[in-house]
């Protein structure tokens, strides 16, 4: 099946994942959805449904890939092994299996020798960068670990992993259990995987454009409890104007869903 055709297929499958709320459908795409979709598409390598869920609002959804394009898919310093084994740790330590099942997929195609579980396998720096994602989950270990890198780094790690925590909410309500349309056999699960890996690690493999999805949103100053991003000037204004989006809808939470508690 040509490449262009595979992706719309597995996107238009991953949108039957969604629950409770209709996504926008990519033919259906306009303005600021339809420019979020296709860097998806690109960039990721498929439209993914834990972003799909999020067009029903617009700014949401374009703040949602603003952060993750710029901390976990564009920022240069730490490699994407890396971030995705915090992806991974911190959606394990969430009981998030959708997320767990695609980003270790991810993982172990950046590095075979991770298992399909996600554990780094031997390698020394994947394995330390697990173990600061599975002790910050907790308020006592995030004060008593900094990221396993630079300062000028941190910012990628912290982000992937705040990141995270915010994905794992929308994924554990709005999508099904594992990334399989409702009604087909966990033995699906296998073969789907292969071909998510197949389309999405060459994607993976790639370097970005830093700052190239800025321009999706307004322009805003970092709040004060974000200022572990400060250190790198694009995570900092990615986080700074998604923040932006996430006040404003708080101040009429019926505008969308509601996320008060995150």
């Amino acid at each position: 099946m040509p490449s262009k055709r595979m992706t719309t297929v597995l996107g238009q499958l991953g949108l039957t994942q969604v629950r409770y709320v209709s996504p926008v459908r990519p033919g259906a795409a306009h303005g600021t959805v339809s420019d979020v979709y296709a860097q998806v598409e690109r960039e990721f390598g498929v439209l993914a449904p834990s972003l799909a869920l999020l067009s029903p609002s617009p700014p949401v959804l374009a703040a949602s890939w603003v952060m993750l394009r710029e901390t976990v898919l564009a920022a240069p310093g730490v490699d994407r092994a890396a971030k995705e084994a915090v992806a991974t740790t911190v959606s394990a330590g969430n009981t998030c299996p959708w997320c767990v099942a695609v980003h270790s997929t991810l993982l172990h195609g950046l590095t075979p020798d991770s298992n399909g579980a996600g554990e780094p396998g031997a390698d020394s720096r994947l394995r330390e960068v697990t173990a600061w994602a599975r002790d910050c989950g907790t308020a006592e270990g995030a004060r008593r670990h900094e990221p396993p890198c630079p300062v000028g780094e941190a910012p990628e790690l912290v982000g992937t992993a705040v990141l995270f925590h915010y994905y794992n909410r929308m994924v554990n309500v709005f999508l099904t259990e594992v990334p399989l349309p409702p009604g087909a056999p966990k033995l699906a699960l296998g073969p789907v995987m292969r071909i998510l890996a197949h389309r999405m690690s060459p994607a993976a493999a790639r370097s970005y454009q830093p700052g190239a999805s800025l321009d999706l949103l307004p322009a805003a100053e970092l709040p004060g409890d974000l200022s572990w991003a400060r250190p790198d000037p694009v995570t900092a204004d990615a986080f700074a104007y998604s923040a932006s989006i996430w006040s404003k809808r708080a101040a009429s939470p019926a505008a969308w869903l509601t996320l008060e508690s995150l």
